[in-house]
């Protein structure tokens, strides 16, 4: 039991510490390895964060710092390709139960942007600050709907890739609001509109740029 324990821990860390890269915020390991607001980067030595732990992480890598940070680093880069893995991620049913909702349990409370049992989700949601944006958390159907709505798009242009500047600067603010504000993962996203990962990576950069230069727009989305 405990040799599960520890390898289901440092798959949660791999799988946490590669989160930047799944969702196209970062486009390679070694962008990875300095990308401050991730705590890989803090166990590579690059940046420091408060409450990261790292000597305790790398113990589990070997006796020295040297050869843990390499042992590790191998641990991290092996589990690039293994993509999103939903025993992982998401709090409530989904997450406990597999997958699979039994009609006999109980329903826990889920929500797939936190990482626990349906009993965190809840914890979570009773924080006074968290708890307005954890309960209003916006599915991507509904951005994808705002946004089109927003710049007087049809219903599904967003899907439809049309390369019109309207259509490009809605999919980029689609893209950046999705992975940036919702916390959801760029393979998701790009799924909903039809693009890669790698394209939506882009997108969010250009969106950045349309937000930045009218900050009201975001505000409009989520009113």
């Amino acid at each position: 039991i405990v040799c599960e324990e520890e390898n289901y821990l440092l798959e949660l860390i791999r799988y946490i510490h590669l989160n930047p890269l799944r969702a196209g915020l970062v486009n390679d390991i070694d962008t990875l390895n300095r990308y401050q607001w991730c705590g890989h980067s803090v166990l590579m030595g690059k940046h420091i964060l408060n409450g990261q732990v790292k000597e305790e992480v790398l113990a589990r890598f070997g006796k020295n710092q040297r050869s843990a940070l390499d042992a590790y680093l191998q641990f991290i880069t092996e589990g690039v390709d293994q993509g999103r893995r939903p025993e992982l991620v998401g709090g409530g049913m989904r997450r406990s139960q597999g997958g699979a909702e039994n009609k006999d349990s109980k329903p826990e409370s889920y929500d797939d942007r936190i990482l626990g049992s349906g009993v965190f989700v809840e914890e979570l949601r009773r924080e006074e600050n968290l708890r307005e944006k954890l309960i209003c958390g916006m599915q991507l159907p509904e951005l994808m709907q705002r946004v089109e709505r927003y710049y007087a798009l049809p219903p599904g242009q967003l899907e439809e890739r049309r390369r019109n500047r309207k259509s490009v600067e809605a999919r980029d603010v689609f893209c950046y609001a999705a992975v940036r504000y919702l916390m959801y993962s760029g393979t998701e996203t790009g799924k909903l509109i039809n693009i890669k990962r790698s394209a939506v990576s882009h997108a969010i950069r250009r969106g950045k740029k349309v937000i930045s230069e009218n900050p009201n727009l975001l505000f409009s989305l989520f009113l």
